[in-house]
């Protein structure tokens, strides 16, 4: 694999060029023969491509069933008790600090 980042061009997503580098290193320790390490990143990257319209699937549903829950509690709101209109806001703020906190660890 010489130069070590032979078949990965600059525009390859961050995961593939660790993948690279990483196999690079395997090659370097004698791990890995520079043969098996581009057979395993040219698979890697073929298989990037199917990942990316799951990813997509995923979001998009997540996202439907997110606005169908904001749909229901907004259809619902006026008949909602005080204190559960006061506790359903102060819940979506503890829960979104909490994603944010998960997603920047």
């Amino acid at each position: 694999m010489e130069p070590r980042h032979r078949l990965v061009p600059p525009t390859a997503s961050p995961r593939l060029r660790r993948l690279a580098r990483e196999l690079a290193d395997f090659v370097d320790a004698g791990l890995l023969d520079a043969s098996t390490a581009e057979r395993l990143l040219a698979h890697a990257a073929a298989r990037r491509s199917g990942a990316r319209a799951t990813t997509l699937l995923a979001v998009a549903g997540s996202a439907l069933v997110g606005l169908g829950a904001l749909l229901l509690v907004a259809h619902n709101w006026s008949e909602l008790p005080r204190l559960a209109r006061a506790g359903l806001a102060v819940a979506i703020a503890v829960a979104a600090h909490g994603a944010a906190a998960f997603a920047v660890a």
